[in-house]
């Protein structure tokens, strides 16, 4: 786990090891262990990396690393959890190592299999690697978009990469221009391949990219999703998924640091405990889990889990280590900001920073997390496309069904759900009126993407619940969730890691048929089904969803008052071409005078963090 940066130049100026080392710089805090500059012999390539010493901690493992025979040169953040069956099979062809590094293994992989390399990983990945021979320089992200990747491209000039966009604006001086579109719609839907720079872009999720020897540069996507025969009856497949969950966590744990756990007291981090209490085998060679977790707790709030958490981790013998998130003074909410890479849509990235600063103060620098489920398993509210969907099965049953499962959600949403079914009934009645006077039904047409590609031409992604569930994997909220979880515990010097994220797992759920997903009364119902007799039925049975989020509304109107005030009374503020922001000065102002009236962070959160980003853009992590 690291940052990585390039240089490639596409007009013949050569690359300097000063500027390869500028840009790497502005990662340390990704990889403190460690960093590195590479440049090629013609001077058109410059790499770098900054380290995190997770797998083989000797200098064996640092990068740059180039292969035995000098031709390929890689740098890599991430993990391959698999490198050791991998490092088997071309052991058999054979290859020979100098480490016990996944970073080898993907070099020697390389050179075997060549892109067919990427089919055969299990991790999470961006990828920069230059071929000596033929002068092509390579650039992979993993299936999901785990790890970040972004690149600046000036053609006839350079292209320039970096595991952070921030970071290449510090290196272009802060000159680069916000991207007012990404900046308005981020946390709310999806962006693409987008960053907040309009000449910055993230290379997509499951995508590589390619540029010759002579400048020639081609983005194509490596990965379609694969759909694969399920057992028939929910139990067994249950049993499928717990066998796949605890093989995932058993890869996770290979380290040679100690891994510990986050516990929110909910089922996902639930879950991943509860399994590695009861189910996976310890692997001889690694430190493994060191049966420790960490909870941030909100004392007094409707956000605290700590009673869950306290009492699941009692049963499964972990030590638990309470982290209490207060409100933050000023300076320390800006070393978090400053951490961010870009705007957050809401504050929830706080506790998350101050979480895992906490566990890498108590010398922690690898955690398994719950990241995933409620995505592909219908975790938050869906309503609207769960009942649409339920209708589409042609299930009146189903329909109730989900009604049902989705007013048990949070208090407010058996509000939510009745509103929910009446627009779902007014269009199938609006429909079915249209069909009987032969008129047209408009269809909105929807775009799965080259990662779908396949499901989409088998039909598989017809349903509105389906696809629901596809655009918050591939759309919104998992690709922001993930860069937000990514800059916090980097930003720290922590790897996180997430078992549910196995490519394994989520094919199956999108293999399942809905009601395994979403039924039952209950959301994640395969999952709730696979921890049967491994999580506590309190844990595993609650319908009841707690947001992960600050006591937005409490602290805004106490030590962060002055703060917020100034911002929002600012002329970057009042003036800003993305928000109204006369509008928004005004209800800020009667929101901190007025304990009863509203801050809804929504609208609030993200014209503060943007104003103070684009003040503040190229000060460095800290």
């Amino acid at each position: 786990m690291c940052g990585i940066a390039g240089i490639v130049s596409l007009n013949g100026q050569p690359v300097t090891a000063p500027d390869v080392r500028r840009l790497t710089d502005a990662l340390r805090h990704r990889g403190p262990d460690g960093t590195g500059v590479w440049l090629s012999g013609s001077g058109s390539v410059g790499l770098g990396h900054t380290r995190l010493a997770i797998l083989d901690l000797s200098a064996a493992a640092a990068q740059p690393m180039c292969s035995t025979d000098d031709r390929y040169v890689l740098v890599f953040n991430g993990e391959i959890y698999n490198f050791v069956e991998l490092a088997e099979l071309l052991k058999q062809h054979g290859s020979t190592f100098r480490s016990r590094s996944d970073t080898e293994v993907l070099l020697e992989g390389y050179r075997h299999w060549g892109l067919q390399l990427f089919d055969r990983l299990n991790g999470m990945w961006a990828i920069a690697l230059h071929d000596t021979l033929t002068g092509e320089t390579l650039l992979c992200r993993d299936r999901f978009g785990v790890k970040p990747l972004y690149v600046y491209h000036q053609p006839q000039q350079l292209l320039m990469f970096a595991s952070e966009a921030s970071a290449i604006d510090r290196w272009c001086g802060g000159r680069l221009t916000p991207d007012r579109d990404y900046l308005q719609t981020v946390g709310r839907r999806g962006t693409g391949d987008r960053s907040c720079f309009r000449e910055v872009s993230s290379l997509a999720a499951g995508h590589l990219l390619q540029i010759s020897a002579a400048g020639a540069v081609r983005t194509t996507a490596w990965y379609q999703m694969k759909l694969h025969p399920t057992a028939g009856t929910l139990t067994e497949q249950a049993e499928q998924f717990r066998e796949l969950l605890v093989d995932a966590c058993r890869l996770r744990l290979r380290s040679d640091v100690p891994v510990a756990t986050c516990l929110s007291g909910g089922i996902d981090s639930g879950s991943i405990v509860a399994v590695l209490h009861h189910g996976v085998p310890s692997e001889r060679g690694f430190s493994g889990f060191n049966h420790r977790s960490f909870n941030a707790a909100f004392p007094g709030t409707t956000q605290d889990e700590t009673a869950a958490a306290r009492q699941l981790a009692t049963a499964c013998g972990v030590q638990l280590d309470c982290h209490v998130i207060n409100c933050p003074q000023p300076a320390e909410l800006e070393l978090a900001l400053q951490a961010c890479d870009g705007p957050m849509p809401c504050m929830a990235f706080y506790p998350i920073w101050s979480l895992y600063r906490h566990i890498r103060s108590q010398g922690i620098k690898v955690t398994l997390d719950g990241m995933g489920p409620d995505e592909y398993l219908g975790g938050y509210y869906i309503g609207g496309a769960a009942l649409q969907g339920a209708w589409e099965s042609g299930s009146p049953r189903y329909l109730l069904d989900l009604w049902r499962t989705y007013s048990a959600l949070y208090t407010h949403s058996p509000t939510q759900a009745n509103r929910d079914l009446q627009t779902v009934v007014r269009g199938i009645l609006s429909r079915t009126r249209r069909r009987l006077l032969n008129l047209p039904i408009a269809v909105r047409p929807w775009d799965a993407g080259p990662v779908g590609a396949a499901l989409q031409q088998s039909g598989t992604l017809d349903n509105t619940l389906d696809r629901c569930l596809w655009d918050q994997v591939f759309g919104s909220p998992l690709p922001y969730l993930l860069h937000q979880y990514d800059r916090c515990s980097m930003a720290n010097g922590v790897e996180s890691r997430f078992p549910f994220m196995d490519y394994r797992l989520i094919e199956l759920s999108f293999s399942l048929a809905l009601n395994s997903r979403v039924g039952g009364g209950f959301t994640k119902r395969i999952l709730r089904t696979a921890m049967a007799g491994i999580l506590p039925d309190n844990i595993r049975l609650n319908r009841r969803k707690t947001g992960f989020n600050s006591p937005f509304g409490d602290w805004l109107r106490g030590p962060l008052r002055t703060w917020v005030g100034d911002i929002a009374g600012s002329a970057a503020f009042r003036e800003s071409d993305c928000f109204d922001g006369a509008r928004l000065q005004r209800q800020i102002h009667a929101g901190l005078q007025q304990a009863d009236a509203e801050l809804n962070e929504w609208d609030i959160w993200m014209p503060l963090h943007l104003t103070w980003w684009r003040l503040n853009k190229s000060v460095s992590v800290l």
